[in-house]
């Protein structure tokens, strides 16, 4: 009798255990599933949130889209076409000789880069930054030099290159500077020449990319209030209906 009490005791302890076991297991699993799903809903929540954010910066919107505020100016086929020529012409100009090659940042890295890798001849490359487009500004508030250039440039063949040529007043600003320099020769190229609905007086550039009218550009590399320098063709930007 007293054995068989003992054994139904270790039974229900055995039990017990095995039971707190089973709970114990169901329980992790339970938590790594709810993991799981925390942790998959928090992707695709993040996912969406990304691509609404960046919803107007995408080549289907300055594509497509009407209510974007963009606009295609140029595509990006027609960029990459243009580069090659305006290299064939560089090299023309320079032939095998080496060059200096001074870019105003930021709206013209991705012009000075796509242009340089078209080149075959040396190249030493300097950058300087002006500002003149502050902000959410669509008109230049006038050159001012926030990086100088590094390079001696005394005695060197110098290709001054900016992404735009406006009012023309940062152009001149920077060709007077490095003028005193005194460089063997001084050339200016722009991806885009604007046409202005009003004559100013501004420098004339060697060698340029395109003729656009007075319109608000943005993309390869050009920005609205540091936005857009990724959409690989170049728009037109209403920043009244973007900023709506």
């Amino acid at each position: 009798m007293y054995l068989a009490q003992q054994q139904h005791i270790r039974c229900r302890r055995n039990f017990k255990v095995i039971l707190c076991k089973i709970l114990f297991i169901v329980r992790i699993w339970e938590a790594i599933s709810y993991k799981r799903v925390f942790l998959l809903m928090l992707n695709l929540l993040v996912r969406a949130v990304t691509i609404r954010s960046m919803g107007n910066l995408n080549d289907t919107d300055c594509r497509g889209r009407s209510d974007s505020g963009l606009k295609v100016l140029v595509s990006r086929e027609e960029i990459a076409a243009r580069v090659e020529q305006l290299a064939a012409e560089i090299t023309d100009h320079y032939g095998t000789g080496e060059i200096t090659i001074v870019g105003v940042m930021t709206g013209v890295f991705v012009f000075l880069a796509d242009l340089m890798r078209n080149l075959s001849m040396p190249i030493r490359l300097d950058v300087v930054s002006v500002r003149s487009y502050p902000g959410t500004s669509t008109s230049s508030q006038g050159p001012q030099l926030t990086l100088p250039p590094k390079a001696d440039l005394n005695g060197r063949d110098v290709l001054l290159m900016d992404d735009i040529l406006d009012s023309g007043h940062t152009m001149k600003f920077l060709l007077d500077m490095f003028s005193a320099s005194n460089p063997r020769s001084l050339k200016t190229c722009v991806l885009l020449r604007k046409t202005l609905s009003q004559p100013v007086d501004r420098p004339d550039v060697d060698f340029f990319g395109f003729d656009i009218p007075d319109e608000f550009v943005v993309g390869y590399g050009l920005d609205y209030d540091d936005l857009y320098r990724g959409l690989p063709d170049l728009c037109v930007l209403d920043p009244v209906e973007d900023a709506g």
